[in-house]
């Protein structure tokens, strides 16, 4: 059951986000994830899963599609593949998913990351190392 925005947010907050529609899908999801407790959204992997023609890249199909490809992951691996499996806009569901399997696992497998940096150029393997020492 989609928790409409409106009964979450006051006018002067709806207005402020309706012409950002990432922040909208987020609260959208958000609410409904602490409103109604439902963590799957109503959804699993096979009920969003790209069957058909209608590519959308758009905030309300992919946002609510990566936290589907999370709760139903076991780890940060399972959740990426959960997010190829759901077809479509897969690479901005599996960086959105990839994202908060990270911050909840703490941990990506040593083996994908040692792919990532194997096809790497140096300039972005530096960049990365940068930002890990300086981050995490």
């Amino acid at each position: 059951m989609r928790v409409p925005v409106e009964e979450v947010m006051t006018e002067t907050q709806i207005r402020d986000v309706d012409d950002r529609p990432i922040l909208r899908a987020a609260i959208e999801v958000k609410a409904d994830v602490l409103l109604t407790g439902d963590k799957d959204l109503n959804q699993n992997i096979e009920d969003v899963r790209m069957k058909d023609d209608n590519f959308s890249a758009t905030c309300p199909v992919t946002v609510p599609r990566a936290f589907i490809a999370f709760f139903e992951g076991e780890d940060y691996e399972s959740t990426i593949l959960n997010s190829i499996m759901i077809g479509g806009d897969c690479d901005t569901v599996a960086a959105m998913a990839g994202s908060i399997s990270y911050a909840y696992y703490k941990k990506i497998p040593e083996h994908l990351l040692k792919h990532c940096f194997f096809c790497m150029d140096e300039k972005i393997k530096n960049l990365c190392q940068s930002f890990y020492d300086k981050y995490l």
